[in-house]
């Protein structure tokens, strides 16, 4: 009996297959072991970089990206090779490789480049001249609304937005695209410029759970007194792979106070072992910072959103992670922690009287709960409210009462700058309460 040689074509069906189920680990390992026998092979090596895209390391991509270049170019790997060189803010090497692909995607990726350099009315030209190649790509027509918003068209950018979600057939990205529009517009030019737009959009899709958000956003009503698990679900699942980079443009300092919080708090205790529930634990931004301080302790994260936990999984941080609705969550177990914490997370709950009563039936006698709220200090008289971006506030004095109700003590807050947003700041506190 003889072995037959696998083929170079069994290693790319192989790993194909692999890494179309989204088993990139696998699939990376075919690869690398197709590469030893066809060290030349550019289809292996296009899809090797293909992984190490989809992991965000950019710098592993284009190696691979550019080797397969070398020994065959065509158009989709040139692409590729653009889109990574924009990834890692390499604007002239982008403009470098674009010059060699023609027709639509030529327009679209040069106007990618002049809109990440600022250069919104030479973006608007080359997305205008990509829409005469394909008026059906609703990421052409989301990006063609961003760079009309730059340059104040709003109108036009609105428009825009309804086209992306006609055209994509109602994915939640672009109805999401709209539903930020129409808060920044809000923002810049009033309220009164928006609300035709948000009428005719719940006119469309009056059903659309993002839409229905939104429209309780601009009209609220105190019986949605949380956000709707689907749509927190969907904002993270759609915004998992830019999450990190985004908030640290948005100088995001809620981990990072949190953490320090915890050291100022258990300042002699920092290595003993101890139970820490993440809640909300999104890419483990949170559990990052304070494992470095308290590295005996263990961390279970729980969050809504599948892509931001296999993103967190790759830290290596958790014992265990969750999906789960945070309060499903803590309303079925009957286990207990030694400390919670919930960054930027009750800004998605009105009412904060159920969730820290649960957090306090699963937390041990002594134990510590940490959470961040964001305030209206020019409001004083609210206990929450609804916000136009969609998210809640709270006074301190409501979170006071909640924090009694549910069985927490020696309440603390903190004044804190949470991040930035619409170039304003974002105005908070830094939590922290014992449990009786």
């Amino acid at each position: 009996m003889f072995k037959l040689k696998k083929t170079v074509d069994n290693y790319l069906q192989q790993a194909t297959d692999f890494y179309y189920n989204e088993d990139y680990d696998k699939s990376l390992k075919v690869v690398d072991d197709g590469l030893q026998k066809y060290p030349q092979n550019s289809q292996l090596l296009f899809l090797r970089g293909n992984i190490f895209y989809c992991w965000q390391q950019y710098d592993s991509a284009l190696k691979a990206y550019l080797q397969a270049n070398e020994i065959k170019s065509d158009n989709n790997l040139l692409i590729n090779i653009v889109d990574t060189y924009i990834r890692l803010q390499k604007y002239p090497e982008a403009q470098y490789y674009v010059s060699k692909i023609e027709g639509y995607n030529k327009y679209f990726l040069s106007g990618k480049i002049a809109y990440n350099q600022f250069d919104y009315s030479d973006a608007e030209k080359y997305f205008a001249q990509a829409l005469e190649f394909e008026k059906n790509d609703c990421w052409l027509w989301n990006m063609f609304s961003q760079t009309l918003q730059q340059n104040k068209k709003y109108s036009q950018s609105l428009d825009a937005c309804l086209q992306a979600i006609k055209v994509s057939n109602g994915a939640d990205s672009q109805h999401l695209n709209l539903a930020y529009a129409l808060y920044e517009i809000s923002l810049e030019v009033g309220i009164k410029t928006v609300l035709p737009y948000l009428q005719k959009w719940h006119d469309l899709y009056p059903d659309n759970h993002i839409v229905q958000h939104s429209w309780n956003s601009f009209y609220p009503n105190k019986k949605f007194d949380r956000s709707l698990s689907q749509y927190i679900e969907d904002v993270f699942d759609n915004f998992a792979d830019s999450f990190e980079e985004v908030l640290s443009e948005l100088s995001y300092q809620a981990p990072l106070l949190i953490t320090q919080k915890i050291k100022q708090i258990f300042a002699k205790d920092l290595l003993s072992e101890k139970r820490i529930l993440d809640l909300g634990c999104g890419t483990g931004l949170c559990a990052e910072n304070i494992k470095k301080n308290m590295p005996e302790s263990h961390f279970y994260g729980v969050d809504l959103s599948s892509k931001m936990l296999e993103i967190a999984s790759r830290k290596k941080i958790y014992k265990k992670l969750i999906k789960s609705d945070i309060e499903t969550y803590l309303l079925r177990i009957n286990k207990k922690y030694d400390i919670i914490v919930a960054s930027d997370v009750f800004t998605y709950f009105g009412n904060l009287e159920n969730i820290l009563s649960l957090c306090a039936k699963n937390i041990y006698k002594n134990g510590a709960i940490f959470f961040t709220i964001s305030t209206d200090k020019t409001d004083n008289d609210f206990m929450w409210k609804q916000h136009l971006s969609g998210r809640f506030l709270h006074s301190q004095k409501y979170v006071r009462e909640c924090i009694k109700k549910s069985g927490f003590c020696n309440a603390d807050f903190a004044d804190s700058i949470l991040r930035s947003e619409g170039g304003k700041n974002v105005e908070g506190y830094i939590v922290f309460a014992t449990k009786k």
